[in-house]
């Protein structure tokens, strides 16, 4: 036998011990002796191509196996658990302004006049504000609220500051109030996530949809990352109705 002969089968006999391990920490049932009986008989039968190859596929059954069973039951993630909430929950729409939002069933919607003013077309309150609206007894306070104003032109601020801009881009680059975060999604659109207002200031979203000015302005919170799952499933079900 050759010199060549003699190294690749030395060769091979190392890599086949070496699968042989690993299936053998990850398998432990009969047919995993039996594979390695006929695997040694396939070595001492010089066929270590095949056997390599009877390795590497029992292996890797053997390791998924493993790790199959090895991990544990988890909680559905965030999306399908959001997904499956979001069924059961109510939807508002609104067909003058063009749009629908759902919400959970111990929320509550506040219908304003949304009339270019500075009054949301809604308010959406969650149990935990609610209670505070009745100890405090005021109905000042709120979760998230939808705006709507026929062109960008008619947002106040843009109105009374005179900034005339007549781009969401354009607005923001002229209102030292807001602050923009960066692109997002809005019901399938493009839009643009802010965070608007100085000292108390409030995450809100912009969409120029049809050139109509949308803004969805939460009432207490900063930044995006301190809404909650279902907050941020509330924003990820508003829909524009076309």
């Amino acid at each position: 036998m050759s010199a060549s002969r003699r190294n690749s089968d030395g060769v091979g006999e190392v890599l086949a011990k070496k699968f042989f391990r690993i299936y053998w920490r990850h398998s432990s049932d009969q047919s995993s002796e039996l594979f390695c009986e006929y695997l040694y008989i396939a070595m001492n039968q010089k066929k270590i191509v095949i056997g390599i190859l009877f390795v590497v596929v029992f292996a890797i059954a053997g390791v998924f196996v493993w790790k199959k069973n090895d991990i544990k039951p988890n909680n559905t993630n965030s999306n399908q658990q959001t997904n499956f909430q979001v069924q059961d929950w109510k939807i508002y729409q609104n067909y003058n302004y063009g749009f629908e939002i759902k919400y959970p069933a111990d929320w509550a919607i506040i219908e304003n006049a949304g009339d270019n003013a500075d009054r949301s077309v809604i308010s959406l309150v969650s149990p935990e504000t609610q209670k505070i609206i009745l100890d405090k007894k005021t109905s000042s306070s709120c979760d998230f609220s939808v705006y709507y104003y026929n062109s960008i032109l008619d947002e106040p601020e843009n109105k009374a500051n005179e900034f005339k801009a007549i781009t969401i881009e354009e607005m923001i680059n002229k209102n030292h109030m807001i602050t923009r975060i960066g692109q997002i999604d809005l019901g399938g659109e493009p839009a643009i996530d802010v965070v608007w207002g100085g000292a108390g200031a409030n995450y809100t979203i912009l969409s120029d949809y049809k050139n109509h000015l949308y803004k969805i302005s939460s009432c207490a919170k900063e930044k995006r990352s301190a809404l909650t799952q279902t907050e941020v499933a509330i924003l990820g079900s508003f829909n524009f109705i076309k």
